[in-house]
């Protein structure tokens, strides 16, 4: 920045802050920077959560192939091993 241009703003922002003038900006300034960044910390969470989700319901379709392919298992073993693997989800999702 040019010598004179910075002279200039100091001079401008010495004359606002006599004023009281630069206390409002301020305060909107750290306010608007704190409502950014929640709202990035947010979506940021949001963004997990849902990177985690679509994990388990990867690891829940990968589940459901290895029971269906599984030809000389019965109904009722296949059962129980699926309501094994959903309480483990339930459990997990308790704990978040």
């Amino acid at each position: 920045m040019e010598d004179w241009k910075k002279k200039q703003l100091d001079e401008t922002y010495k004359k606002w802050e006599a004023t009281g003038i630069l206390d409002g900006i301020n305060n909107y300034m750290t306010i608007h920077t704190k409502k950014v960044n929640m709202a990035e910390l947010m979506e940021s969470e949001a963004s997990k959560l849902l990177k985690e989700q679509n994990n388990q319901l990867d690891e829940l379709n990968d589940y459901l192939r290895m029971l269906a392919d599984m030809d000389k298992i019965g109904i009722r073993r296949k059962i129980v091993l699926l309501e094994g693997y959903i309480n483990k989800v339930k459990n997990n999702i308790d704990k978040v």
